[in-house]
């Protein structure tokens, strides 16, 4: 059996179809427990409408990890499903999560994410195509948690966990994990077993309101750090649990928001505040348009939008050109687009010879541009 656990806070609109879809389960068996952290519209009522088709819990507002924690505790399937109160789970969804959880080697099985809108209409997308699979034990032990070797995963509704993992890792840290609680599981399963990827099984709805998207860049930063010494922390006792040794030093320094936190500081320290800086990555690491009170360019741009990938060094250099010429006065390259310096060999040149070098070490690469 499945156990499907469905938290909700404020999310009336869409609950009642979030229950329909774990209860509307063909050829497997779930179980569907309901946790409302302390909603202040109309959910309880529309919660409390499925009788006793589902387990329901209405409490106080305490965040999501102590929501999914109380689910947990109440659960009893062979294997877990945390589906987000906005999202739908597909009526097969049970019978394939059993099927792919009956291997006790996998401790965690995953799927691309179909997503739709606010009206449930198919957007015609799939969320986290790239996704990790396979024993990346060996990945987690060297590298640490969070690093290229072991991700990407998708969100909580595109994850279902063996009862035996959450075992070993359950509770999650309700001080760190207010928000965002998926990150903790999915950041340690690659530490205890191996990663199935499968065929979708539930649909990812994108409606404005997503919590993931309303988290300012600063705080997410100050999450993630915490998340990641809670993962270095969790994932030494996963290795311990393994028998496996694991480096004492800069274990886990390859994690993305790590990375990102140095770039920040390396901007910080050397930009004044109020510059511009042109930023050569596709992501632009989530800054969105300034760094601590120094505006991001991203770079190259189109009507002050990320333009994509240099089609080739023509474009690179005309677009550094007219930095110089509008008197951009840094540029910066982050470590997700150093594959510009072997792609676009003669842009690479201009910026090491042309232009002033003020630091270039594993994460960022930053120039001095200079008149044109």
């Amino acid at each position: 059996m499945i156990s499907v656990i469905i938290t909700s806070f404020n999310y009336e609109r869409f609950i009642a179809e979030a229950i329909a879809s774990a209860l509307d389960q063909r050829g497997g068996q779930a179980e569907v427990i309901v946790v409302d952290d302390g909603s202040t519209d109309g959910s309880p009522e529309v919660i409390e409408s499925f009788g006793d088709r589902v387990t329901a819990v209405l409490g106080a507002n305490r965040g999501q990890a102590a929501a999914q924690n109380t689910g947990y505790r109440l659960s009893s399937g062979d294997g877990v499903i945390f589906l987000d109160a906005d999202d739908l789970l597909l009526p097969g969804a049970a019978r394939r999560v059993t099927e792919a959880l009956a291997d006790p080697e996998v401790a965690k099985v995953h799927w691309t994410l179909p997503v739709i809108d606010a009206q449930g209409r198919d957007a015609g997308i799939l969320q986290d195509r790239e996704l990790a699979e396979g024993d990346l034990r060996p990945h987690f032990f060297a590298e640490g948690p969070l690093t290229d070797g072991t991700m990407p995963s998708p969100p909580s509704s595109g994850n279902a966990f063996a009862r035996w993992f959450l075992e070993e890792v359950m509770p999650i840290p309700e001080d760190v994990y207010f928000r965002s609680p998926d990150e903790y599981l999915f950041g340690l399963a690659p530490g205890y077993g191996r990663i199935v990827r499968i065929e979708p099984q539930s649909q990812y709805r994108i409606h404005g309101r997503n919590t993931s998207l309303l988290r300012p860049f600063e705080k997410q930063l100050s999450f993630q750090l915490s998340h990641h010494a809670t993962m270095v922390r969790e994932g030494r006792r996963a290795a311990e649990r393994a028998g496996v040794s694991v480096a004492q030093e800069g274990w886990g320094a390859g994690a993305w928001w790590l990375r990102t936190a140095h770039v920040v500081e390396t901007v910080e320290e050397l930009i004044p505040a109020g510059a511009e800086l042109a930023l050569g990555d596709e992501t632009l690491l989530g800054f969105g348009t300034e760094i601590r009170g120094r505006t991001v360019l991203p770079f190259p741009a189109d009507d002050g939008e990320w333009a994509g990938n240099p089609v080739d060094d023509e474009q690179a250099l005309g677009e550094l050109a007219r930095l110089r010429e509008e008197g951009v006065p840094y540029i910066a390259i982050a470590w997700p687009a150093f594959w510009w310096f072997d792609e676009y060999p003669r842009f690479a040149r201009a910026l090491t010879e042309e232009l002033e070098l003020i630091v270039r070490d594993g994460d960022l690469a930053l120039f001095a541009v200079g008149a044109g």
